[in-house]
């Protein structure tokens, strides 16, 4: 094992334990897609299927035994943990993740190894890993949730993606006839969904942009309870209000600039939904939903449930 790889098993690894002190210490799953950890503990349990038939080294099964325990963990905790589930973002998690396994397994039925089961099961491991954090990516999208802890455990799941990319390279002109084009294929498909973020993580401090991730939405993303209820369908860039707004064809967005942020908010001077009351009264002052709220004059009942 070269140091390329050792990183990329402590990358994924960091990535992992960031995610369960995120989830045990805080008591909240918020951001955290449940479909991209459920289908993270089948890659693992169809991928470690060989833990009790060969020993290959103490390391190599101790990372196993990490990876089974922490993943079916993560979903156990989001599950059934009776204070973390309660922050499980249900209706924004609607990615439909089971539409991804019956792909990956006929191709592993296809295109494998060995036509064993053993071999079968990881190839279909291999393949689904590629595009399990599809869930988790546009969960990010739809939360813009990618700062602080959830967008260090993205970055580092790309970081272990890349780090065995150029493990693989590096075995490609060291080691005599190492071929594995399972691996090689599905491993840049994986780390092409990773650009995005990494392009952004590396400014999110600057840019509130919302996530390229529009024709992976359309195709697997159902609408969420919130956008069925408002009759929505898209949401704001920067403030987080519904497009087209609520308010009618009387209340259209503006555009205005502050630097590199561009803030859309109505004419009618309310944030859309994210302001109901159409009393003067509301704050308007800034962008982001922060500002999504109304004065202190306003004594209204929409108004009250939302300062």
């Amino acid at each position: 094992m070269n140091i390329l790889r050792l990183l990329g098993d402590m990358s994924h690894l960091a990535g992992v334990v960031l995610l369960i002190f995120k989830i045990h210490s805080m008591k909240s799953c918020a951001g955290v897609s449940l479909k991209t950890q459920e289908l993270y503990a089948l890659v693992f349990a169809t991928r470690y299927l060989d833990i009790f038939i060969y020993f290959i080294s103490l390391y190599n099964t101790v990372m196993k035994i990490i990876f089974l325990g922490t993943s079916f963990s993560i979903v156990w905790y989001i599950r059934h943990n009776r204070i973390v589930r309660k922050s499980y973002d249900k209706d924004l998690d609607t990615f439909r993740h089971y539409f991804l396994l019956l792909p990956c397994f006929l191709l592993a039925l296809v295109i494998n190894e060995r036509f064993t089961f053993v071999e079968v099961m990881w190839a279909f491991s291999v393949y689904l890993e590629a595009i399990a954090i599809l869930p988790q990516l546009v969960l990010v999208q739809r939360t813009r949730n990618n700062e602080n802890l959830i967008g260090q455990y993205v970055f580092l799941l790309g970081a272990y993606r890349a780090f065995y990319i150029l493990n693989w390279i590096y075995r490609y002109f060291t080691e005599p006839h190492f071929v594995d084009w399972i691996r090689w294929i599905s491993g840049l498909i994986e780390l092409s969904l990773y650009a995005g973020i990494f392009y952004y993580y590396f400014r999110r401090t600057a840019m509130t942009e919302k996530l390229v991730f529009k024709t992976i939405s359309e195709l697997f993303v159902s609408p969420s309870v919130v956008d069925l209820e408002a009759g929505i369908g898209l949401v704001s860039d920067s403030c987080g209000c519904p497009t087209p707004c609520p308010g009618g064809e009387g209340c259209r967005f503006d555009t205005a600039s502050s630097g590199d942020i561009e803030h859309k908010q109505c004419s009618c001077g309310s944030h859309c939904a994210c302001n109901p009351c159409s009393c003067s009264s509301a704050v308007t002052g800034g962008s982001g939903k922060a500002f999504c709220k109304c004065g202190d004059s306003c004594t209204c009942a929409t108004c009250a449930s939302v300062t």
